[in-house]
């Protein structure tokens, strides 16, 4: 439970830590101001775009296996961006830093539900959980300053390499691997238009933040994710596999321990992406 809030701890942190440090990072590197809120947006394009997929995949794959790569690409991510030299090499890695978060964060949250079987253990759990990811959120800006203040903006990344070491080397130890019953495959073809539509619907936000909603671009995109959603949503019901079926969602609350996380964070990456 401590290793799993560390790393919630880490992931939250990174959503907001850049903020301070952007001046530093574009006086060193020599971002423009249109290239300079991509430090931010690659981060939450691949997160928002990739948390759906990342959260089958770890149902399907194993839970714990996809969290401990998730981690190790978080940790390889943030070992490139503190050591970025050109500003396409800081983009890159924060997208990659977006792609290990997404893989992360799904499963990190279901194997605390399944730690937790009993409903006030689990809540218990649950509530310091909430309460960490508060309080990366609102200790990001204070930690990104301080770091950029008396040391550089460079340590808002590598100071995420011990969690990620602490985590590899304890977690494999302390929880057991679980994924969802029965024998199942990854969909492939409905991985790749129900991704493309997350990627598409967030880069369109991202876009009308800094554009507006009149952007071509930015109709574009949203169209795009629209038909990919529909194309999705066509193909899935003729081969009778739909992820999430409509009645489903009557009944009540999601019921997999890693989709109602999953689908919790990506609706909180929407708000935070507008």
């Amino acid at each position: 439970m401590i290793v799993l809030c560390l790393v919630q701890l880490m992931l939250v942190l990174d959503d907001t830590v850049v903020s301070v440090a952007l001046p530093s990072i574009r006086d060193e590197l020599g971002f423009s101001a249109s290239e300079l809120p991509w430090v931010v947006n690659a981060y939450f394009l691949a997160f928002g775009g990739l948390l759906l997929l990342c959260g089958r995949m770890a149902d399907l794959l194993g839970r714990r296996r996809v969290f401990l790569i998730g981690v190790a690409l978080f940790g390889v991510a943030s070992l490139a961006c503190g050591l970025a030299q050109e500003l396409w090499q800081l983009v890159i890695g924060r997208f990659v830093q977006g792609s290990g978060s997404a893989m992360a964060s799904p499963p990190a949250m279901s194997m605390i539900t399944l730690l937790y079987p009993e409903a006030r253990e689990r809540a218990r759990a649950l509530g310091i959980w909430g309460g960490i990811a508060a309080l990366g959120g609102t200790s990001g800006l204070v930690l990104s300053g301080a770091l950029t203040d008396l040391a550089s903006w460079r340590w808002i990344f590598l100071i995420n390499l011990p969690v990620v070491a602490v985590t590899l080397a304890l977690l494999p130890r302390l929880i057991p691997e679980s994924r969802a019953p029965g024998r199942r495959r990854l969909d492939v073809p409905g991985a790749t238009l129900i991704t493309g539509a997350a990627v598409s619907l967030v880069y369109g936000l991202l876009r009308a933040g800094e554009e507006g909603w009149g952007d071509h671009l930015v109709i574009g995109a949203v169209v795009l994710s629209a038909a990919l959603a529909v194309a999705f949503l066509a193909a899935e019901s003729r081969a009778g596999r739909l992820w999430f079926r409509a009645r489903s969602w009557r009944r009540g609350p999601v019921r997999s321990p890693t989709a109602r996380p999953c689908c919790s964070r990506w609706r909180c990456t929407r708000w935070r992406s507008c």
